[in-house]
């Protein structure tokens, strides 16, 4: 959560920052992070299939019901931290996952 919130007060001063590519080149990049999941949604993410939150995933739940991470401005993509709603989608989604198990981000790149 430290990295998390050092990020969010940077984000302050500007709402891009530049990142450099395994190739070398430099992008612009943005971050949004969703408001924070009420007791409701993790009560029911919980009872859902009997799933259990590690507690650094809950805390970042807690602050923030997801988030965007590294997206490109104009082409879009990067990282999604899913919010709960999002991880019932992605399971019912995905008949590979065991039922204890659920996805809890992807990254889809579009540099």
């Amino acid at each position: 959560m430290l990295a998390i919130e050092a990020l969010k007060k940077r984000l302050q001063t500007s709402p891009e920052i530049v990142v450099q590519l395994e190739s070398g080149h430099l992008e612009n990049v943005t971050f949004r992070f969703q408001e924070p999941a009420s007791r409701k949604e993790l009560h029911a993410f919980s009872e859902h299939k009997g799933w259990v939150l590690p507690p650094d995933y809950k805390a970042f739940l807690e602050r923030h019901n997801g988030a965007m991470l590294f997206t490109h401005p104009r082409n879009g993509g990067g990282m999604e931290l899913l919010s709960t709603e999002r991880i019932f989608l992605a399971n019912n989604a995905y008949d590979v996952l065991p039922d204890f198990a659920y996805p809890v981000g992807y990254a889809n790149f579009q540099f």
